[in-house]
């Protein structure tokens, strides 16, 4: 079996939290793995999963597979 991890999962919905909360400031964005380093797109997409998901990281890896298998299918069929 292979032992889960979350990969940033928590530090991320941390991150994008503050920006629901109304921050706009950079430097007031922090998660457990320390401040935002990602451009505005990255806020904006992982604050909608977190909307979608309520911060629950099984429901984002149904979506993140989803995401995988669109993106594999429309792969093989341009190759």
């Amino acid at each position: 079996k292979v032992p889960y991890t979350e990969i940033d999962w928590v530090a991320y919905m941390q991150e994008v939290e503050g920006y629901l909360s109304g921050e706009r400031d950079y430097t007031y964005l922090k998660g457990q793995t320390g401040p935002l380093v990602y451009p505005a797109g990255f806020v904006y997409v992982f604050a909608a999963l977190r909307r979608i998901t309520g911060g629950e990281i099984a429901t984002g890896q149904v979506i993140f597979i989803g995401l995988y298998l669109l993106n594999l299918a429309l792969v093989l069929a341009v190759y």
